[in-house]
C-alpha cells in the first residue's frame, strides 16, 4: 500500500470536500442503463456552493482548498470542470 508521508489536509480543507461530496450526492443522477451519473462542476459552481455553506471561508480559501484536493486526488479534472473522486451512492 502506499503511505503518503505528506502532512494531511487541514480540517478546513476537508470540510470544502464534505461540501462538494453532500452537494454531488445530493445531485446524483441515474444514465439510461441505471448506473448512477456523477456531477461535473466548474470551480465557479464549486466557490459557489461552498460559500453558500456556514463554512467562514472566502472565495480565494476556495480556490486553495480545490488546488490541494485536487493534488491529493480528491476531486479530478473532466474536461472543463471536477468531479469528486470517491462518491458512494446508497
Amino acid at each position: 500500500m502506499y503511505e503518503d508521508d505528506r502532512p494531511p489536509l487541514p480540517d478546513w480543507i476537508l470540510g470544502v470536500y464534505e461540501t462538494v461530496l453532500e452537494y454531488v450526492t445530493d445531485q446524483r443522477e441515474s444514465t439510461p442503463d441505471g448506473e448512477p451519473s456523477i456531477p461535473t462542476l466548474s470551480r465557479d459552481q464549486l466557490t459557489e456552493i461552498v460559500l453558500t455553506t456556514d463554512l467562514e471561508v472566502e472565495p480565494q480559501d476556495v480556490d486553495h482548498a480545490v488546488d490541494r484536493l485536487h493534488d491529493r486526488g480528491y476531486l479530478y479534472e473532466v474536461d472543463e470542470g471536477l468531479r469528486v473522486t470517491d462518491v458512494s451512492y446508497e
